[in-house]
């Protein structure tokens, strides 16, 4: 099989959102792999990059949008004998995700993978089945958060100074969650995922200022104009929502990377003018 029958618009769909969900799940090694497998030589020059770089790197370079640009590429390669080149698409077409090379691309992330305590500093009955249920039907924020940091501990909650104190990542994915009032105070979170919820109102995370990523995928949200405080915002996830205005993002000076799939966007205006400013947008 050649390597233009190779190129295909379902090959760069599949790999880049791979890609995406690598990065995602922090399985960083899939990344690096994939990108030693593109790039040899600067594997064997001990060239180090970081794993955003990296992301964003690959992600480029495998946007479906690309297609026609490489098809061309490749034409002019075998027109012209640039065995380089050439050598570059074989490698190109024939990425393996995985770490060891032997396995085709597969699913490595799933959309069932939910956050599980770490539980080696308590007693495994603590956590009976009975007890998680009962704790779940509590749905809000704080209670949320709470039994995260402390376990399900009832007569303890988080207050607003504590709320403070979290940096770094929170990870509320899979929760039910439907309002995010408390989520407020959490101002010195740089990474958040709020995926796979029941969201339909963002106000409260206009406040969280200092956030570098943001996953709001999966959920019920049709407004993002709060957004447009978040100026340290770099990565954004607003896939299956019902969003139709994104023009907003456009407002977001130091935003790299946004997906939007499967909302019903109903311009590419924005989405254009994103591309021109450099954002690498997935929308297919």
């Amino acid at each position: 099989m050649d390597i233009t029958s190779k190129l295909t618009l379902h090959y760069l769909q599949t790999l880049s959102r791979k890609l995406i969900d690598s990065y995602k799940a922090g399985k960083y090694h899939l990344l690096d792999n994939v990108y030693s497998q593109l790039y040899p030589e600067e594997k064997q020059s001990g060239q180090d990059h970081s794993h955003k770089k990296i992301f964003f790197s690959l992600i480029k370079i495998f946007h479906p949008d690309s297609l026609n640009n490489h098809l061309q590429q490749v034409e002019i390669a075998l027109k012209n004998n640039i065995v380089k080149k050439l050598d570059f698409y074989q490698r190109f077409t024939g990425i393996r995700m995985s770490s060891n090379n032997k396995t085709v691309l597969r699913e490595i992330f799933s959309s069932n993978e939910v956050y599980e305590y770490e539980t080696a500093d308590y007693d495994e009955n603590n956590y009976a089945d009975d007890v998680i249920s009962e704790a779940d039907s509590e749905n809000d924020i704080i209670s949320i958060i709470t039994r995260i940091y402390l376990g399900n501990v009832s007569d303890i909650s988080l207050d607003s100074i504590d709320l403070a104190q979290i940096d770094s990542e929170l990870i509320l994915s899979h929760h039910d969650i439907d309002d995010l009032d408390g989520l407020e105070y959490c101002i010195n979170l740089l990474h958040l995922d709020l995926s796979h919820n029941r969201i339909d109102n963002i106000y409260q995370l206009q406040f969280l200022e200092n956030l570098e990523s943001l996953d709001l995928s999966h959920n019920d949200i049709h407004d993002i104009d709060v957004l447009f405080k978040l100026s340290k915002l770099e990565i954004l996830y607003l896939d299956e929502n019902v969003l139709e205005d994104i023009s907003v993002l456009t407002k977001l000076e130091s935003l790299e990377f946004v997906s939007i799939t499967g909302n019903p966007i109903t311009s590419m205006d924005t989405i254009s003018e994103l591309q021109q400013k450099g954002v690498i947008v997935i929308y297919y």
